[in-house]
């Protein structure tokens, strides 16, 4: 469930003894889309390489935002963004 981005063309996604079908983890925002087969790897190829498209630094950056507050609820302090001489925070 760890992405940025979850496509699925079908069948059923399991997380840890409950296997739900690909509507309901639509549903409950456990997938961002629902594609045809046929497109499922085409629009993958094309969403990582508009992800890619992003400077490297500025997304390290934003995912060290996006994770400090778990990151503090755990007692965890390690920032990679801030070892790059980024302030974070």
């Amino acid at each position: 469930m760890a992405a940025d981005v979850r496509l699925m063309s079908g069948g059923i996604i399991g997380l840890t003894e409950v296997a739900v079908g690909v509507p309901a983890a639509l549903q409950r925002g456990w997938i961002d889309a629902v594609l045809p087969a046929d497109g499922l790897l085409s629009q993958a190829i094309a969403t990582a390489r508009a992800l890619g498209a992003h400077s490297p630094f500025a997304y390290a950056v934003t995912k060290d935002q996006l994770h400090l507050p778990t990151r503090d609820r755990r007692g965890k302090r390690h920032r990679p963004a801030a070892a790059c001489g980024v302030a974070v925070g």
